[in-house]
């Protein structure tokens, strides 16, 4: 899940997708809907025309028909039915008087049966044609069973300018619903290739301005690493003996971090942003160390106690550098774990350390990792007062200070990874 809300690509492939699709299979579906409607519509005024023009050619049908005598006059009824009954793909067809009676039909039980409240009749019975694919509910379709999909049209006979009955057509309409299957297909496959040349175009557009950012982001990102390590190599220089102290470290501490991330009850805790920012932040851990004198840090011998309380001052220094700088964003950075990890990476497990003698949890687990990270390389190291420590010797010096000076699960994590703290210390000497 992290991984999906951290990459902007697959999040935004997935949205754009899932858009794309929506309006496309929405505008699929109204133009089917409107393309389906006009069809059947410009299909259903074919008929008025033709029951016009077989009412003209039987006017003694339409006489009777408009007296409301048409139940009288079977053989009438019955020539007149037979030419609409030739039309087209027709294979069933009702008589109407304007009273909602069925005259005439093909299904001859329904002779005589009125159904008056028929809505698609009542439309028709005012002059207007109508149609509606079967519908098996209607009072009148229940006793009559076609084996195949049929449309019914409704068309109104008029003579001397009135309607004086009605014609209910079944028809097959089989050539109508494969130009409906065609066009259907046709506005499916255009709507899919536009609705796919749009994605891949909005994506092309997005992926290059993405990249554009990424590029620009990535060059900012190094700028600004390269001024964290320039300010703390300020610092670091001043003491010569230091050598690479701030790559090493950098290192040890995002191997310590990502140990706990995987094994640990700061699991939940950590995640791979904190780790980069642990990795940032750890040069800036001495830039206090800018606020000490040459004389102090450049001095052979042990410190004395006041030299030594000046020296720890260093921690203070560096956290009143940091903040004033933290100021100045507005917003909360890696400069707020800086500012931990300069104060605190003197701190001790039991509270014995300095400047605030935190202990426990209340040191910050930034500076925690820190400490440890800071010491290892410490006594790895050759100083003008002592020799440097084999990496046995460090090791066992920090096992002896888990719970004492150190975190006792950041020892545990130096445990399982110390073949790493050796492999960089002797990578990285100096």
């Amino acid at each position: 899940m992290m991984k999906f809300r951290q990459n902007i690509i697959f999040q935004y492939t997935l949205i754009t997708f899932a858009v794309t699709f929506s309006v496309s299979a929405l505008l699929g579906f109204l133009l089917s809907q409107k393309l389906s409607e006009q069809a059947i519509k410009a299909y259903t005024n074919f008929f008025p025309r033709i029951v016009a023009q077989i009412a003209k050619e039987n006017p003694q049908a339409c006489v009777l028909l408009e007296s409301n005598r048409g139940a009288e006059i079977s053989a009438e009824l019955e020539d007149f039915a037979a030419q609409l009954q030739s039309v087209g793909a027709v294979f069933g067809v009702k008589i109407w008087d304007t009273n909602g009676t069925i005259l005439w039909s093909n299904k001859k039980e329904l002779i005589g049966k009125n159904f008056k409240d028929d809505p698609d009749f009542m439309l028709a019975a005012r002059g207007t044609a109508n149609s509606i694919f079967r519908r098996q509910n209607k009072d009148e379709n229940s006793l009559e069973r076609y084996p195949q999909t049929a449309l019914e049209i409704y068309a109104p006979i008029f003579f001397n300018n009135k309607t004086v009955g009605v014609v209910e057509f079944y028809e097959g309409a089989q050539e109508l619903l494969a130009r409906i299957k065609q066009g259907m297909f046709i506005i499916w496959t255009s709507i899919a290739g536009a609705g796919i040349l749009l994605y891949l175009l909005l994506f092309f557009i997005f992926y290059k301005a993405h990249m554009a950012q990424k590029t620009s982001t990535l060059k900012l990102e190094r700028t600004v690493d390269v001024i964290i390590y320039a300010l703390a190599y300020l610092a670091e220089i001043r003491d010569a003996e230091t050598g690479r102290h701030l790559e090493r470290t950098a290192k040890y501490v995002g191997i310590i971090a990502r140990q706990l991330l995987r094994s640990s009850p700061y699991s939940s805790y950590l995640s791979q942003q904190y780790i980069a920012d642990l990795m940032k932040a750890a040069p800036l851990h001495d830039i206090g160390k800018v606020g000490v004198s040459d004389a102090i840090l450049h001095k052979p011998g042990k410190l004395t106690p006041e030299e030594f309380s000046d020296m720890q001052k260093h921690s203070a220094y560096g956290a009143d550098i940091l903040i004033e700088a933290d100021k100045k964003l507005g917003f909360q950075s890696l400069l707020t774990m800086a500012i931990q990890i300069a104060r605190s990476h003197h701190e001790r497990w039991d509270g014995k350390g300095y400047p605030q003698r935190l202990s426990g949890d209340k040191i910050p687990l930034s500076a925690r990792i820190m400490s440890l990270a800071d010491v290892y390389d410490a006594l790895r190291s050759k100083r003008c007062y002592k020799e440097a420590y084999t990496h046995a010797e460090s090791v066992k010096i920090i096992q002896e200070g888990k719970g004492t000076q150190f975190d006792p699960d950041v020892v545990d994590a130096f445990l399982k990874k110390e073949k790493e703290f050796q492999r960089i210390s002797m990578e990285l000497p100096g």
